[in-house]
């Protein structure tokens, strides 16, 4: 009779155990985020299987803009060859000691790795491309073209979708903003040629543009912008009508 009396008692308490450990781990999982397993509830057993991890995906990108997240936090909106705009968490980054703190500010561009979460993407590692646009940086005018280029991309990105073309087609033109020297350089209408390009590549502007052979992609030259002066009076005018009648 205490043998019966004790058997049930232990059956009650793993019952009991059991049924806490579903409890927490279904209705409360972030409870148990940071541990490697998962518990399963099979009956009076308790199975420990590995846990899933997460696809992460590693991409090169343009930090478009970043608005403060809670106290440390910040949410990034990243253009992305493989996934478009996207926007990210990044956790901790306002903080001193974040190791992506230098890598990720606004008009960076650089190498992130990113996790899909449930509602929103998540930044576990970046690093900065130092190497890829030096000059740009540390000429006044060609920075400010390059931050006003990323900027009418912040306005015209909304949604994530992939467009490898636009982001080669911006990589391109920076790459050839790099080489220049600023004294035999004609930035307006470099500005004025890259936006039309955008516009163009998004299927803004008229279908029978005057200026195709400056909208479509082109092998940047100083000629070619050379060439562009005469017709970038017009080809403002035109941007200008795109964005207003998209309400951009």
């Amino acid at each position: 009779m205490a043998l019966h009396s004790h058997s049930n008692g232990s059956t009650g308490l793993l019952s009991r155990w059991n049924g806490f450990l579903f409890n927490a781990i279904f209705l409360a999982p972030s409870l148990f985020s940071w541990y490697p397993v998962v518990f399963v509830n099979l009956g009076f057993y308790i199975m420990i299987l590995p846990k899933m991890s997460h696809h992460i995906y590693h991409t090169e990108g343009f930090v478009l803009a970043s608005g403060p997240a809670q106290e440390a936090n910040k949410m990034l909106y990243v253009f992305t060859k493989e996934l478009g705009v996207v926007h990210a968490f990044a956790q901790g980054i306002r903080l001193l000691k974040s190791k992506l703190r230098y890598s990720l500010q606004d008009f960076s561009y650089a190498n992130i790795s990113l996790v899909r979460g449930k509602d929103i993407w998540r930044v576990t590692n970046a690093s900065p491309v130092i190497s890829r646009f030096p000059n740009i940086f540390s000429q006044p005018e060609c920075f400010g073209i390059y931050v006003k280029v990323l900027t009418l991309l912040r306005r015209l990105l909304n949604g994530e979708e992939k467009n490898e073309s636009l982001f080669i087609l911006i990589t391109q033109a920076f790459d050839f903003l790099e080489t220049v020297q600023v004294k035999d350089f004609q930035p307006l209408s470099f500005e004025c040629m890259l936006v039309l390009q955008i516009l163009h590549n998004l299927g803004y502007g008229s279908q029978h543009s005057a200026f195709e052979k400056y909208a479509s992609s082109v092998v940047w030259s100083r000629e070619l912008i050379i060439s562009f002066e005469p017709h970038r009076s017009r080809a403002l005018a035109e941007i200008n009508t795109s964005l207003r009648e998209s309400h951009l």
